[in-house]
Formats: C-alpha cells, structure tokens, sequence
C-alpha cells in the first residue's frame, strides 16, 4: 500500500473523529442559495478544472450544489474537507468523478450514489435507500447508522465500515468488482475486517450449475 492509499485510509479510519476536521460548506457556497454562482455551477477555492480523470477523461467544471433535491458533486481532486451538513430525507447525494476527496453527510437521505471515482472516503449516516458505488477505485466508506442496500459494481478495492446499526439491516451487493472488504465492530468495539469472495465454483448436479463460493482464508 503506497503512502497516498495510507494517508486516506488513516482518514476514514478516525472514525465519527474524521468530521471534526470537515470545514462546512457555508451558505454563500451552495448554489441553491447563492444566484451569482449558478452562472458559474463551479465550487469557491477549489481546483481550476482539470484533465486527467479516471480513465483519463477530460475533468468537467467543478460543481458542489444543491438542484432541487440533488446534490450534485462533481469534478473535485484534492478536498478532505467536503461536508453536507444538513441533508434532508427526501435529497439524494451524486458524487461524480472526483479524487482524493472526504465527503462526510449529515442527516438522512434517501441515496448516495459515487461514480467513477478515485481514492474517495464517505462518512454517512442514515440512508433510506441506497449507497451504490460505481466503476470505482480505492473507495473508503463508513456507515455511522441505517443503510438498508449497498451497491458495488465495478470498482477496484473497497473498504465498507458498518455500524451495529448498519450491520443489523444491511444487504450488500457487489458485481465485478475485486478486493472488498467489510469491516465490522467486535464485542470490544474494534473494527474486524472480513473479505467478501471473489473467485466462485461451479458444478453440475444432474439438473443444472450450482455455484458457491470460494471463502478467503
């Protein structure tokens, strides 16, 4: 593991703690509350937009903003102080193509979905729907509370922290996609990680395939 996935990986690991050092996204900052800056849909003191995403795809413009019941962010590198403070039931979160970022949501909302992302922590709390993670890499999450579905589609290496409150509903779902992991709270209160398989086996039994499979040891 190089010292950049350590440095993000030491972040998510603090815990609730991670969210002390989060700088809020203050009123003049959000587009749904500042006219002048829906003319530019582009996030202050952040990063001049860029080339180079995953995928090496051009970067878009920068975007964090509420759009109705949206939050739409989009084309950030580089900001571990990302922070929705107040989201509400009905809002959905989209986090699009951004690097080496924290995002921390507070409140519940009804869905959180990451795409082609690179090196992303996300700290939730409650989650009426979904979490989908999609055509990802070096993804950290933590669940501090209810999550009824997680999704993984392609994405390489995850790292899911789940809650006793989590654990107690969650069902999670992952397609192609390689080296996850969930780590879960012991009767210590300390965080086990436990691997999901990635490599399955599959037999004839006289009437059609049955595939199991294969656990990590």
């Amino acid at each position: 593991m190089d010292d950049a996935r350590a440095a993000l990986f030491a972040d998510i690991n603090r815990g609730t703690d991670i969210t002390k050092g989060l700088r809020k996204v203050n009123a003049d900052q959000m587009t749904h509350k500042n006219a002048a800056l829906r003319t530019s849909s582009t996030v202050p003191g952040g990063n001049a937009p860029s080339s180079g995403g995953p995928g090496g795809k051009s970067r878009g413009p920068e975007k964090f903003e509420l759009d109705g019941k949206k939050w739409i962010i989009e084309n950030l590198s580089g900001r571990r102080d990302l922070e929705i403070p107040q989201a509400e039931m009905g809002q959905t979160v989209t986090v699009f193509r951004c690097d080496n970022c924290v995002l921390s949501v507070k409140g519940k909302v009804h869905s959180i979905n990451v795409i082609e992302c690179k090196k992303f922590s996300l700290v939730f709390e409650a989650i009426m729907g979904t979490v989908e993670f999609t055509r990802c890499q070096n993804i950290q999450a933590q669940a501090l509370s209810t999550v009824p579905t997680i999704s993984i589609d392609v994405v390489d290496a995850v790292e899911l922290y789940l809650s006793q409150q989590a654990l107690e509903q969650a069902s999670i779902v992952s397609s192609k996609s390689s080296a996850v992991n969930i780590s879960v709270p012991n009767a210590k209160g300390d965080y086990v990680e436990h691997p999901i398989p990635e490599q399955f086996l599959t037999k004839w039994d006289g009437k059609g395939f049955k595939t199991e499979p294969i656990s990590k040891s």
